[in-house]
């Protein structure tokens, strides 16, 4: 859930909804080789100053020698207009080409959260989200959902609907919606 919100962010942040088509390429690392990766990074952007190029399961595409080494002299010569997201469930950081994203990208990890910071971080998500939550109400909501952050965002979601313009979840809202 972070890793996809990540990427929304970055692609918001990055491109304006009608250069997406034209600069934004999300493909699987099970699904594409090291050379289309390196192609579409390699492009220039159209209509627009940034190109984002998202490649997920990362780790199955760096399989071979002679991918890994086309993926590592990208890494060690990008182009400055392409934003890279490289996103791998299983990275090793003792290979190529894990190494060279090591020393020339920014490493962002997404752990799950322990138990005892889910509502924290469902306060905090409440509180951006411009609403109101008492801690009794998060950890009713851990309760009823448990630690998944997507099940737990779709449920704040069905919480604000039935709200309507209340701004303060109260515990009664949670027993009634979740």
């Amino acid at each position: 859930f972070m890793i996809d919100e990540g990427i929304q962010l970055i692609v918001d942040k990055t491109l304006d909804e009608g250069s997406k088509g034209f600069n934004l390429d999300v493909v699987y690392g099970s699904k594409v080789d090291a050379k289309d990766v390196v192609g579409h990074a390699s492009s220039f952007p159209m209509m627009g100053k940034k190109r984002v190029v998202v490649v997920k399961e990362f780790e199955k595409l760096a399989g071979t020698d002679t991918e890994k080494e086309t993926v590592a002299a990208y890494i060690n010569k990008p182009l400055d207009s392409t934003i890279l997201v490289l996103v791998s469930l299983e990275p090793d950081f003792r290979k190529k080409p894990f190494t060279d994203l090591k020393k020339r990208a920014e490493l962002v990890e997404c752990k799950p959260l322990y138990d005892n910071q889910v509502p924290v971080w469902i306060a905090d998500r409440i509180r951006h989200q411009g609403r109101e939550a008492s801690v009794e109400a998060c950890r009713l909501i851990q309760a009823y959902v448990g630690n998944s952050l997507r099940s737990l965002q779709n449920e704040l979601d069905k919480l604000y609907v039935f709200m309507g313009d209340r701004k303060k979840i109260a515990l009664e809202d949670i027993a009634a919606v979740v």
